[in-house]
């Protein structure tokens, strides 16, 4: 069987700095997030310091991320 391989990319008009920031902030994912596009009434949580954040949705399922 061949190999195959399939990449995506995108511009992103921005500082590495906004991207990160934007990235590491949880409160900011509903905004670029696809899973949260795709159901934007996805019930979503955010933890103390906002190191933890959770989702619970029809579509995306469940489950959470903490660093």
């Amino acid at each position: 069987m061949p190999k195959v391989s399939v990449r995506k990319s995108i511009v992103i008009k921005a500082s590495l700095k906004t991207v990160y920031e934007s990235v590491r902030d949880f409160k900011q994912w509903p905004i670029w997030s696809p899973w949260l596009i795709t159901e934007p009434e996805c019930k979503v949580t955010y933890g103390d310091e906002g190191r933890q954040y959770a989702w619970e949705g029809d579509v995306v399922g469940q489950g959470r991320w903490r660093y």
